[in-house]
């Protein structure tokens, strides 16, 4: 016989070799154990795996020594392969089980989830209409009649002490009493909520007669036409809708219109859903100009937080919006005063020989020095501006100097609120949000082109112009306001994306922070 692991020895032999070993093996098991327990050995598949790997390690060493190394090779591949097919198989097994059970998992999640969305849903409706039932318990529809005040100088007696209530009626309540301390302007501080506008105005006041951010308009509806001007044929009212029409494509936020008017303005209130009309007396009847209206609209309108727009002004589009956080976060307890944007028009006495044509004179005995550049009749303000705007109204209304400032002196609301901050020692002012023109829209903003530069500079505030944020445009005519409004409800309606909205200095930016960046000596925020 050949040698162990030599060619000689034939595959035959090795395999009765391995039978035998085995077969001795097993027979061993079973002497050495109980009848159950060796009956349990027997059918055990770890003993047969065991049996067989014997049988095949046996098997391999005769392979080797009949058919050579490439030959075991070829077997062991052939036995890998087969063990691979195995585990294939047991992995497909496993993979369709597993796609079952998966499957049904997320089948029972879907569920589950309908489910928990069904009750939010329900839970949603049911606070939905827990809180109008509570609404209409504080205001119902019948309370908003014609012929009774929503709130004047009347509601001081029932507002309470200051410790009971929260702090924007706190602010609004100090303002109460500065302006009520005169019963000559008792009328003014009324305001009503126009019929057709009753139900926006509960959606939007909800119960404590307040909004959280608003922008408010200012009018005067009537049959007569002198309030009209040469570069202003068309009625007020008329630039007053195409500006609700652009508020109420492109804000979030409502639009509450104060009309100082005698007859009713010509406004959908299911066309603008997001829109309430006040009726309130015009300070006209109360000698003073009707600008000063501004003023008063701001008082009245009860906003936490409000930017005041001019009828002949168009958003040009949802990045005016931004404007909102911005007053809310700049205008606090520390800094009560309304913040204005930067005029075109440059009225620094000191400024008096800057030869620039932008430069229109203001000349005004003891008023105080000026503290930053004039400021442009568009303003913002948080419900902690009420007490100050308050005091230099009732002021104005009395035409009495106030801190020394002879206001008398003052003709527009613009000079009263611009001479009141200097007074304050104010230094904040928004860049110019609202650019003065009838083609900025497609001269401009949408094609990038930056106006010349310097842009509306005076040698002392501005002297490389001022930036522009292109949130609104002002002082159009009502045919170029269409035409704007044509080309950004096009632009809207197409998805296309908004131009950068920041120019300043030959260049366009998309924000503000890059602007700055760029330009840090520029003094007016955005």
């Amino acid at each position: 016989m050949a040698p162990y692991g030599s060619p000689g020895r034939s595959v035959a032999a090795a395999a009765t070799t391995a039978t035998t070993t085995t077969t001795a093996a097993a027979n061993a098991a079973r002497t050495s154990k109980g009848p159950r327990e060796a009956a349990a050995s027997t059918s055990s598949p770890a003993v047969a795996a065991s049996v067989l790997t014997c049988y095949l390690f046996v098997l391999l060493l005769s392979a080797s020594s009949h058919l050579g190394v490439e030959g075991v090779t070829v077997l062991m591949r052939s036995e890998t392969e087969v063990k691979a097919n195995q585990a294939s198989d047991l992995s497909s097994s496993v993979s369709v089980s597993s796609n079952f059970t998966t499957s049904h998992l997320h089948r029972r999640q879907r569920q589950q989830h309908q489910q928990q969305h069904q009750q939010q849903q329900q839970q949603q409706q049911q606070q939905q209409q827990q809180q109008e039932e509570q609404d209409s318990s504080l205001l119902s529809l019948g309370e908003l009649d014609e012929t009774v005040a929503l709130h004047g100088c009347e509601s001081l007696a029932q507002m309470g002490p200051e410790t009971e209530l929260p702090i924007w009626m706190v602010q609004h309540r100090r303002a109460l009493e500065l302006l009520c301390q005169d019963k000559d302007i008792w009328p003014f501080m009324q305001v009503w909520v126009d019929e057709p506008f009753h139900k926006n105005y509960q959606r939007i006041f909800r119960g404590d007669g307040w909004t959280e951010r608003a922008w408010v308009n200012f009018v005067k509806a009537d049959t007569n036409t002198s309030h009209r001007t040469a570069d202003f044929a068309e009625p007020w009212t008329a630039y007053t809708e195409r500006l609700a029409t652009s508020l109420h494509r492109f804000s979030a936020y409502p639009m509450i219109v104060v009309n100082f008017g005698q007859t009713q303005l010509n406004l959908d209130p299911k066309t603008y859903q997001n829109l309430v009309v006040l009726n309130a007396h015009s300070l006209e009847e109360g000698s003073l100009p009707f600008s000063f209206n501004k003023l008063q609209a701001m008082l009245l309108a009860k906003v936490k937080v409000g930017v005041l727009l001019d009828s002949d002004m168009v958003s040009l589009g949802p990045q005016a919006d931004e404007l909102f956080d911005r007053v809310e976060e700049e205008i606090d307890d520390k800094y009560p005063y309304p913040i204005l944007p930067v005029h075109t028009v440059d009225r620094d006495p000191e400024n008096i020989n800057s030869g620039l044509p932008n430069y229109k004179k203001f000349a005004c005995r003891r008023c105080a020095t000026p503290t930053m550049r004039w400021g442009a009749g568009q303003y913002t303000w948080t419900y902690w501006s009420l007490p100050f705007l308050a005091h230099w109204v009732s002021a104005k209304f009395a035409d009495r100097d106030e801190e020394g400032v002879p206001v008398t002196q003052l003709s527009s609301d613009e000079e009263l609120l611009n001479v009141a901050l200097w007074k304050a020692n104010a230094t904040k002012e928004w860049c110019a949000w609202q650019p003065e023109g009838s083609n900025f829209v497609w001269k401009n903003f949408f094609v990038q082109h930056t106006p010349r530069y310097p842009f509306h500079e005076d040698p002392k505030w501005y002297p490389f112009g001022t930036p522009i944020a292109y949130y609104f445009q002002h002082s159009s005519k009502l045919d170029d306001n269409d035409r704007a409004l044509d080309i950004l409800q096009e632009h809207r309606r197409d998805g296309r994306k908004w131009p950068n909205h920041f120019s300043h200095a030959y260049s366009f930016y998309a924000s503000f922070a890059e602007l700055k960046a760029d330009h840090p000596g520029v003094s007016c925020m955005m």
